[in-house]
C-alpha cells in the first residue's frame, strides 16, 4: 500500500512563510480553511519573530494550512479591519478612512495595513455588530492566498504586502478612531461602544459589571483591583492570567489595565455629556474620610468636568506600586 501524498498546494504557510520572515514580518500557520491559529501560544510572536527552525517545523508537521501575520511590535504593522455591511455606516466612514497601498479583501469587508507606532487594539461596535477594528499586539490577520472558511480565497486589492517596504507604509492618523466614533454616535445615537481593546462577553461580562460597581461605589482602586482578581478566579480560564488577552500573565498588572480602561470609558461618556467625572480613589492617597468628601464633592461640584484635575489622586498609587 503506497504512502499517502500531501497536497503541496494546501501548504500555503510552507510556500510563503520564509518570504515574510526575510522581510521582517512575523507569521504563523492558520488551520486550513480557517481563521484559527494552528499552533498554541501564538500571541508571543507579536513580540518576537519565529525562528527558521520553527518555520520549517510548522511547514512539515502542519502540511495543510493558511498563513497569518502577527500584528504589532514584531512585524511593525497594524491593520484597520472594516467588517460592517451596513450601507448607512459605510457612507459615513469610507470617505474618512485613510488609504493604504496594501489592502486585503475578505469575505465581506477589507483590511488596510499601516506602519506600527505603538497603537493598541481597538474595537468599535454598532448595535452589537463590529464596524471596524484596529488590530495590533496580540492580534493576527489571515493573509492571501489563504482560503476563507466559506471557500473563497483571500486576495490583495492592489499591491501585496511583500511588494511594499514596511517603512513606506503610512501611519494611521492620530485620533482617527475617536473621530469615527463621534461621527457615528452623532448620526446614530443608539450606537453601542465597546471599551478599547476588549469585547466583553462571558467571563468578561461578569468582571465588567463588577468593575462598574466598584468605580461607582468609590471603592479604593487598590481594593477594587484585588476584588476583580478574586472574582476572576471563579472562571475556568481567568482573564487576568490569559496571555492571549494581555500578552503576559501577571494578574495585578492586567487587572489594573482592565480597571483603568473601564474608568476611562466611563469618564469619556461623562465628558461628552458634560457630567462630573468618576473620581479614582486610592487607599494610599487618601483616608476613608477624604474619600467620602471627594465623592460627595463629585455630585456637588459645578462647571465643566474638562477642568478637573485628578493627578494628585493617582500619584501615590503610581509611586507605591511602581
Amino acid at each position: 500500500m503506497g504512502e499517502l501524498k500531501t497536497d503541496i498546494s494546501k501548504n500555503i504557510f510552507g510556500n510563503t512563510a520564509k518570504k515574510y520572515i526575510t522581510k521582517g514580518y512575523s507569521v504563523i500557520p492558520d488551520k486550513y480553511m480557517s481563521k484559527m491559529p494552528a499552533i498554541k501560544g501564538w500571541s508571543k510572536y507579536s513580540y518576537e519573530l519565529p525562528t527558521m527552525e520553527e518555520i520549517n517545523s510548522w511547514s512539515h508537521n502542519i502540511p495543510e494550512n493558511g498563513i497569518a501575520l502577527l500584528l504589532g511590535e514584531a512585524s511593525g504593522i497594524i491593520c484597520l479591519d472594516v467588517d460592517s455591511t451596513d450601507l448607512r455606516i459605510l457612507d459615513v466612514i469610507l470617505p474618512v478612512l485613510p488609504p493604504s497601498p496594501v489592502e486585503k479583501k475578505g469575505a465581506k469587508g477589507f483590511s488596510r495595513f499601516f506602519r506600527y507606532s505603538g497603537e493598541q487594539t481597538e474595537v468599535f461596535k454598532h448595535n452589537g455588530e463590529v464596524v471596524f477594528e484596529v488590530l495590533s499586539n496580540n492580534k493576527k490577520t489571515t493573509l492571501p492566498p489563504s482560503i476563507h472558511p466559506n471557500g473563497e480565497t483571500y486576495t490583495w486589492t492592489d499591491k501585496a504586502l511583500l511588494e511594499v517596504d514596511k517603512n513606506d507604509l503610512p501611519l494611521l492618523p492620530p485620533f482617527l478612531v475617536a473621530h469615527l466614533q463621534d461621527k457615528i454616535r452623532n448620526l446614530f445615537p443608539e450606537t453601542e461602544t465597546v471599551s478599547r481593546g476588549k469585547t466583553f462577553n462571558g467571563r468578561n461580562n461578569d468582571l465588567s459589571a463588577l468593575c462598574g460597581e466598584l468605580i461607582r461605589d468609590g471603592v479604593p482602586m487598590d481594593e477594587a483591583v484585588s476584588k476583580l482578581i478574586e472574582k476572576d478566579k471563579e472562571h475556568e480560564i481567568p482573564l487576568f492570567s490569559d496571555a492571549n488577552e494581555f500578552g503576559h500573565t501577571e494578574p495585578y498588572t492586567n487587572a489594573l489595565v482592565f480597571y483603568a480602561n473601564h474608568l476611562n470609558t466611563a469618564n469619556s461618556k461623562h465628558y461628552r455629556k458634560s457630567e462630573e467625572y468618576e473620581i479614582p480613589i486610592t487607599a494610599s492617597a487618601v483616608t476613608q474620610t477624604q474619600a467620602k468628601e471627594v465623592l460627595k464633592g463629585k455630585s456637588q461640584r459645578q462647571g465643566s468636568p474638562k477642568r478637573l484635575n485628578r493627578g494628585s489622586l493617582l500619584a501615590n498609587f503610581v509611586n507605591k506600586y511602581h
